[in-house]
């Protein structure tokens, strides 16, 4: 009876949007426990106790895959590899918070009135033909296919954005420099959560964008995204091959005269990340970060140095290597879920909203001071912030706080945000906010025509920001897509179909994701919109 009352759970969990339900899987399972007992299991108490444990096994396995979490294979290759594997406190921290008593009293109370239950013939059948009822009617609608076209709008968006390019001219006077300041584990969900949507530092840049999809949920990813901003955006597996020259977004710069750096505030050393950022995007080997104070460990025990320290070692390189033009990649990991501070030792660990808003301000407050660096050097320079994607302070109903398996819109829709720094036409100019669905090409496209037009001199004019290109929401990583049709989500697993994402999966409504409270929107005029 216990395994019964679990079904109608889970149906229950089902309707609610926590679950999903696979049909044929639940429906023999339903067939397993019901089934009556051969009489020789029945006379041999370590047979029964097999078919028990059998059963338990069978249960635990399906509610894995009915979970919104990855794949049992997947999990298992990842605490293998020894490049991503997490530290040990880590793994007790991420567990400390799902394994609760909530879960266990639920548990009992499942186990009690599954006792109680079979004490009553009446209620027993009662209580099978509600969950026969409630499994036939979970299976019904999980098998119902989505009924809008998001394959063949899926199809036409990969056609179009296979096509576009941004295209570079040739640099004009005065010089400057492009700074790409890349941060993992931002998003405005994130934002909202620990109250810092509204930061001054935010309100600096001259252009925000509040609904910038970073497509992807993991940091290899985005980088190799951003650095090959150049083009349309690809596939994921499509990531993983060389890609057209026009792609590489340094290679472009360094062809009309910058030099090109890179740093990280870490040793780039988990998941391969240094390693595939300068295969795949073409990044250069990052400076040394030796002598550089350790403020933060990462989940895995690596370490994690100042920002500002990184940062200003750069910067003084860059000035004494006396070029006219430089471009810098920098990435920060000091947002990432499961950091510590160095002072940390362990036996009073932070609230991990308390933890981030601090970090968050410690970073906002590193980038500030290099701004203030450069404009009193007198340099010209186009200041690029954009982050890798959301960190997942809160969760869903369908992915626990910290998760990233699926890139739901709250995640992917990160802030990104340009400053000019020099120049006369920025200062004290409104702040312009583009809230149109947009993705790495639009930063390419802003970075070639300041090229083109370096907005800077006494005698420059804002940009023209009429044709910068639009891109249409699909995030992605192996395994799955999310795509938003009209004002609904849709998410593609392997070996399923488009289904449409439970409204609990989605904390706030699309419209208030991408809303920010400043004057100025900017609305852009676009050929393409397969989602519309």
């Amino acid at each position: 009876m216990f395994w019964c009352l679990l079904l109608l759970a889970k149906a229950g969990l089902f309707f609610a949007g926590y679950l999903r339900f696979d049909a044929l899987w639940n429906l023999a399972f339903l067939g397993l426990i019901l089934a009556p007992m051969p009489k020789p299991v029945r006379v041999r108490r370590g047979l029964r106790a097999l078919r028990q444990l059998l059963i338990a096994a069978s249960a635990a396995l399906l509610f894995w895959h009915d979970s919104w979490l990855p794949p049992i294979s997947r999990a298992i290759e990842f605490l293998s590899d020894p490049t991503t594997v997490p530290s040990l406190r880590y793994l007790v921290e991420f567990l400390g918070r799902y394994l609760d008593w909530m879960t266990a009293m639920a548990l009992v109370a499942l186990l009690a009135v599954s006792f109680l239950v079979r004490r009553s013939r009446s209620v027993m059948a009662a209580v099978l033909t509600v969950t026969g009822f409630a499994v036939a009617a979970a299976s019904a609608t999980s098998l119902r296919q989505a009924d809008v076209p998001v394959a063949e709008n899926v199809k036409r968006f990969r056609v179009t954005e296979s096509a576009r390019t941004v295209q570079f001219q040739g640099a004009r006077a005065p010089a400057f420099d492009v700074i790409l300041l890349h941060v993992c584990s931002l998003s405005w969900n994130d934002l909202d959560t620990v109250g810092l949507r509204d930061h001054k530092f935010l309100s600096g840049f001259n252009i925000m964008f509040t609904n910038f999809n970073s497509v992807t949920s993991y940091s290899s990813m985005a980088t190799i995204r951003l650095l090959r901003a150049g083009c349309g955006q690809a596939t994921h597996g499509d990531l993983w091959n060389p890609a057209h020259a026009d792609c590489y977004l340094l290679d472009r710069l360094r062809q009309h005269g910058f030099r090109s750096y890179a740093a990280m505030d870490h040793d780039g050393l988990y998941g391969d990340f240094g390693k595939f950022a300068q295969e795949l995007g073409h990044m250069d080997v990052p400076g040394s970060n030796e002598g550089i104070p350790v403020r933060q460990f990462n989940f895995d025990d690596s370490p994690i140095f100042d920002g500002y320290g990184v940062l200003d070692r750069w910067w003084r390189q860059r000035s004494g290597d006396k070029v006219k033009r430089a471009v810098l990649y920098y990435n920060t990991i000091t947002l990432h879920e499961g950091t510590r501070w160095a002072s940390d030792d362990g036996s009073s660990r932070q609230e991990r909203r308390v933890h981030y808003r601090e970090a968050a301000e410690k970073l906002f407050d590193n980038m500030q001071r290099l701004f203030d660096q450069i404009e009193k050097s007198g340099r010209n320079a186009m200041v690029i912030v954009v982050a890798e994607h959301g960190g997942a302070v809160e969760g869903s109903s369908i992915q626990a706080s910290g998760l990233r398996e699926i890139p739901l819109p709250q995640i992917t829709r990160v802030p990104a945000a340009v400053k000019f720094i020099g120049g006369r036409w920025n200062r004290g100019t409104e702040q312009i906010v583009i809230d149109e669905p947009v993705s790495y090409q639009a930063l390419a496209w802003l970075i070639a025509e300041s090229v083109r037009r370096p907005p800077f001199g006494n005698r420059a004019k804002a940009l023209d920001l009429t044709e910068l290109p639009r891109t249409d929401f699909l995030a992605e990583i192996s395994g799955v897509q999310v795509a938003q049709y009209g004002g609904d989500y849709y998410i593609l697993r392997q070996g399923t179909q488009w289904a449409r994402l439970p409204d609990r999966a989605l904390p706030q409504p699309a419209d208030k994701l991408a809303a920010i409270k400043h004057e100025g929107h900017f609305g852009l005029h676009h050929e393409f919109g397969a989602f519309d």
